[in-house]
């Protein structure tokens, strides 16, 4: 079924319970979870590679206008930038961390004309302490990117919905000094295959972690 797949949790438990009743499979059109970069992504979190998970910030947000533009803002279609386009942060966050946050915080909200959100700005945090930033809006062109951190290294996503490239970035030690690198290697699921585009080393000085840029 479309996303969003209900709008109350009574409706969701309707659903399922005459999807049971008729030996049906239900499932909700999710369907970044079936990318398949995320396999790759998910064993370099299950290995330890970038460490402890301890932020994680993405961001979404495009322009709509006339009749889509009223569709998308539509409360009774499951409108507003939350719930059309900021269902596709959360459930990114869900991948990475396995987990439900244990607090949400809205920091920021924009409500229109149409009694909808058009910009939301969530602060989460999840069990074992991890952070994580999403914002979302339709209103304004936000690319679709993503950095993880970790205690050991960094993952960057410059469109995360797509997910056909990420970047890691992992910290390690020079065999003639002690001084910290950082090792970049970019991976891709372009022409059907999961591959290391590129690999290089750069002085810790200029591998600060970046910054995604959010409103």
């Amino acid at each position: 079924m479309r996303k969003a797949l209900y709008h109350q949790p009574e409706q969701a438990r309707e659903l399922y319970r005459l999807a049971e009743e008729k030996h049906l499979f239900l499932m909700e059109a999710f369907w970044i979870w079936l990318l398949p970069l995320y396999n790759r992504l998910r064993q370099i979190l299950t290995a330890g590679t970038i460490g402890e998970l301890k932020q994680i910030t993405c961001q979404y947000g495009f322009v709509a206008s006339g009749a889509r533009k009223d569709r998308k803002f539509d409360s009774g279609l499951g409108g507003g930038a939350l719930l059309d386009i900021g269902i596709y942060n959360l459930g990114f966050l869900r991948i990475l961390t396995g987990q439900d946050p244990e607090k949400v915080e809205t920091k920021e909200v924009h409500i229109n004309e149409y009694g909808t959100d058009d910009y939301s700005r969530l602060a989460l945090t999840y069990p074992g302490g991890c952070k994580a930033e999403s914002v979302q809006t339709i209103g304004q062109e936000l690319e679709r990117n993503a950095r993880i951190l970790g205690t050991k290294g960094s993952i960057f996503l410059p469109d995360f919905q797509h997910a056909e490239t990420m970047t890691l970035e992992v910290e390690a030690k020079s065999r003639r000094s002690s001084a910290a690198r950082w090792t970049s290697t970019a991976l891709s699921t372009r022409s059907g295959k999961q591959a290391a585009a590129s690999s290089r080393d750069v002085p810790a000085a200029t591998a600060t972690p970046r910054r995604t840029a959010l409103p």
